[in-house]
């Protein structure tokens, strides 16, 4: 889905915000900040420009909140938008949340097609592990269990021991190099303390460079999350008690590819934890080629790593959890 409009970009990930008119410039979502919030102290919520207020949603939708001084009156004109009026300024607050699955929020209302496994051509993968193997899958092979699944009968088992793999790999051909690559999870982990250092869950490489230059989703302890990157600077996130243990969480990794303005976003279930961008770097030197999910355990790991997933979609839009 190449060639992205900047309002589309900016719609794209979770709350967003927009000025309205000439009342000055617009208001996008910045680097993570540290806060107290659902982060953990080893991370912040993500957050921009007014986000706090925003994401409470202290006024009526569509209705002025703050000061009455704008003119004309401050108000969306999709159900999708909630506007602000605050020191003059008429904010639109973009809301993904308020649209069909599939389609995200704009300026001129809810966009996009719903998503659905084997009928849309932004679906690049799905797994369910009920019939044996997604037959895209390069290489790899997790162990099938019917003891516990989000969906269905079946779902993957991962166990690793310290400084082991288990994985699977999609090989995406042709690499990316633009629009939005989405990559989502169900999670169950046993335990809070089931990862006791990390476990990368899915791993993003080019092809030339893979395994040294890479992006990855990472499972922590503590039930915490980690979007780690070696290809742009002060782009990681990392937050704690973000999962929950001894249930399925639906996890959700949404990147705007680009090498300059690009951006990330972290969903669980269906919330936005953890963002960053735009303006940075999402592209590996050669495109996106190679995708791996499963597990990649610590070396300072000191005992086992275990954790299950089940229903695995990777996408060329964003996912969200109800996509079968």
């Amino acid at each position: 889905m190449p060639g992205w409009g900047s309002g589309l970009r900016r719609a794209a990930f979770g709350l967003t915000f927009a000025t309205t008119g000439c009342l000055g410039p617009a208001q996008s979502i910045g680097a993570v900040e540290q806060t107290d919030g659902n982060a953990g102290s080893g991370g912040g919520a993500a957050t921009g420009p007014s986000t706090t207020s925003a994401s409470t949603g202290g006024s009526p939708e569509g209705s002025s909140g703050g000061d009455d001084s704008c003119i004309p009156a401050c108000v969306g004109t999709d159900p999708c938008q909630q506007a602000r009026c605050r020191d003059g300024q008429c904010i639109l607050i973009f809301r993904d949340e308020r649209c069909e699955l599939g389609q995200f929020c704009t300026p001129e209302g809810c966009i996009g097609e719903p998503l659905q496994c084997g009928e849309s051509e932004d679906i690049l993968l799905c797994e369910s592990f009920e019939d044996g193997y997604a037959p895209q899958w390069d290489a790899g092979a997790l162990e099938r269990i019917d003891t516990m699944a989000n969906s269905g009968t079946f779902s993957a088992r991962i166990a690793l021991e310290p400084d082991a793999r288990d994985q699977m790999r999609f090989v995406v051909d042709p690499p990316l190099a633009d629009g939005i690559l989405a990559l989502r999870a169900f999670v169950r982990l046993p335990s809070a303390e089931a990862i006791e250092q990390w476990s990368i869950l899915f791993e993003i490489t080019g092809s030339s460079d893979a395994g040294t230059v890479r992006s990855s989703l990472d499972l922590r302890n503590d039930a915490g999350l980690l979007f780690v990157t070696f290809l742009s600077e002060n782009a990681n996130l990392f937050g704690l008690d973000l999962l929950t243990p001894g249930a399925w969480s639906c996890v959700e990794l949404r990147i705007d590819l680009s090498d300059t303005d690009g951006a990330v976003e972290l969903r669980v279930d269906d919330v936005s934890v953890l963002t960053n961008g735009p303006g940075i770097d999402t592209v590996p030197n050669d495109g996106v080629a190679r995708i791996g999910v499963g597990g990649i355990s610590s070396a300072e790991h000191r005992g086992p790593t275990e954790y299950a997933i089940d229903d695995v979609v990777i996408a060329r839009a964003p996912i969200g959890c109800a996509v079968p």
